[in-house]
C-alpha cells in the first residue's frame, strides 16, 4: 500500500506550491513512502528549494535528465529552478522545502557563502550522512514535522540550519553530479568506497568491487578524477589520516595503519605532498584532541 503523508495545508500537487505558502512559515516538511512502484512527474518549484533525505530503500531522482540513485542515508539538495522527477518502490523519504530568502537570511547572519553555490540553480548535490549522524538527523526532521506551522517549529528550524552549518562536517561534503561521460556505476562506486571501513588495497581489488575489468576501471578513474586507481586510493587514505590526526589522539603509526598504509615512510611522503606538512606538524596546527606522545 502506498502512503503519502503531507502537511495539512499542502496543495494536492507539490509542484503547485507557491511562495504564498511561505508568507507566514519558514519551511514545509512532508514524508513519502510506498511499497509499490511510485512516480512523481517532472516539475519545478518557484520561491523555494528542497532537500530529499532517503530513510529507507532506494529512490531514483532525475534532475535535468540526469539520474541520481539515492540510497538510505543520502541527502539530495535541489535548486529552485531545476526540473526534476522522482521514481521508486519500497522506499521512504523526507522532503523539506525551504524558501530561498529564509536560507539566504541564515547565510547572511552567519557571514557564510552558500555551500551549494546558488540554491536557485543548483542541479543536485548529494551527501551521504555518516551512520552516527543519521538518527539525530531523522529525529530533528521528525521534531520539525510535528511542530511545523508553530512558533516553536520556526525557532527550532533556524537553530537546526545553524547547527548543521556550524557543527556538521558531513554537511559540506556534498558531491556534484559526475561530468558528462562518467558512468553511474563509477559515481556509485565512489560513494561506496567513502563508506568502507577498509579501503580496497589497489586497482585489482577496486575492479573486483566494481565487477568490471581492471583496464575499464583504470580508464574511468583517470577520466573522472585525473588519477590512476592507486593514486586515487592513496588520496583517500591521506584524507582519512588527516581527519584522524585532527579528531583523535591515536598515534601517527596507528593512524597510518588504520588508513591502509603498510609503509610508514610512504605515508609520510604522501601526506607531506598533500598537506605541505608532516603528520605530527599537521596535528600540532589542526588537532582538536590531545595527541599521544
Amino acid at each position: 500500500m502506498s502512503h503519502h503523508e503531507r502537511h495539512p495545508q499542502m496543495m494536492d500537487s507539490i509542484n503547485e506550491l507557491s511562495r504564498q505558502d511561505f508568507l507566514q512559515w519558514s519551511y514545509i516538511l512532508h514524508y513519502v513512502q510506498s511499497d509499490e512502484p511510485w512516480k512523481y512527474p517532472e516539475h519545478q518549484h518557484q520561491g523555494y528549494f528542497e532537500w530529499v533525505y532517503v530513510m529507507s530503500g532506494e529512490v531514483e531522482h532525475w534532475v535535468e535528465k540526469q539520474k541520481f540513485s539515492l540510497k538510505s542515508g543520502d541527502l539530495l539538495v535541489l535548486g529552485e529552478q531545476v526540473h526534476h522527477e522522482i521514481r521508486g518502490q519500497d522506499f521512504s523519504f523526507a522532503n523539506l522545502m525551504i524558501p530561498v530568502d529564509v536560507w539566504q537570511e541564515v547565510m547572511d547572519f552567519l557571514f557564510y557563502d552558500d555551500p551549494f553555490g546558488d540554491v536557485r540553480s543548483c542541479t543536485g548535490a548529494v551527501t551521504t550522512l555518516p551512520f552516527g549522524a543519521r538518527e539525530p538527523f531523522r529525529m530533528s526532521l521528525e521534531f520539525l514535522f510535528r511542530r511545523q506551522q508553530s512558533q516553536e517549529g520556526e525557532r527550532y528550524f533556524r537553530r537546526f540550519l545553524m547547527e548543521l552549518l556550524l557543527g556538521e562536517d558531513w554537511f559540506f561534503s556534498t558531491k556534484k553530479p559526475a561530468p558528462p561521460g562518467i558512468p553511474g556505476w563509477w559515481t556509485d562506486l565512489e560513494r561506496q568506497v567513502d563508506e568502507l571501513e577498509h579501503l580496497p588495497s589497489g586497482a585489482k581489488e577496486l575492479a573486483d568491487w566494481a565487477a568490471r575489468s581492471r583496464e575499464h576501471v583504470s580508464r574511468t578513474c583517470q577520466k573522472s578524477t585525473g588519477l590512476s586507481p592507486s593514486s586515487w586510493l592513496n588520496q583517500k587514505r591521506v584524507e582519512r589520516a588527516a581527519l584522524m590526526l585532527k579528531k583523535t589522539n591515536r598515534s601517527v603509526t596507528e593512524i597510518a595503519e588504520l588508513s591502509g598504509f603498510g609503509n610508514l615512510s610512504h605515508f609520510y611522503r604522501l601526506f607531506r605532498q598533500a598537506h605541505g606538512l608532516p603528520p605530527r606538524a599537521y596535528r600540532q596546527q589542526h588537532g582538536e584532541a590531545p595527541a599521544v606522545r
